[in-house]
């Protein structure tokens, strides 16, 4: 009896992994994909040039879980530009993040706005 319960167990065990494996899969295709990302996401002015990523995350962490915070840098300088884009895991997050529009951080009123899809990524050039 002892080993029809462990072999009951250990076939219980196999299944959940798999399934596991397929939501792992799931996952990882919902944050990679395109679609979506732009509905799921804000952009943030008015950010306190030394204000790191995870303040930012702080700071709207009430709103829902976070896929990923950015704070947009200079590509020649590095210098923080003074705004940022955060993408949720979940669409209803974005009301909540819109919200804090106004709010305070870092001793700054940042703005928060819904993030619109860049539109050089709909069109291609040659240099």
């Amino acid at each position: 009896k002892v080993d029809q319960t462990f072999e009951k167990l250990k076939d219980s065990k196999n299944k959940m992994l798999s399934k596991l494996k397929v939501l792992k899969t799931l996952e990882k295709n919902i944050v990679s994909s395109p679609l979506g990302v732009h509905e799921r996401s804000i952009f943030i002015e008015n950010v306190e040039l030394n204000t790191t990523v995870n303040e930012l995350k702080l700071h709207f962490k009430a709103c829902g879980p976070i896929v990923r915070a950015t704070i947009i840098s200079d590509k020649l300088t590095g210098q923080p530009k003074g705004y940022a884009y955060m993408e949720f895991w979940n669409k209803s997050s974005i009301d909540l993040a819109m919200t804090l529009n106004g709010s305070f951080l870092r001793g700054r009123t940042i703005k928060v706005m819904c993030k619109r899809p860049n539109k050089h990524q709909l069109t291609t050039t040659t240099k």
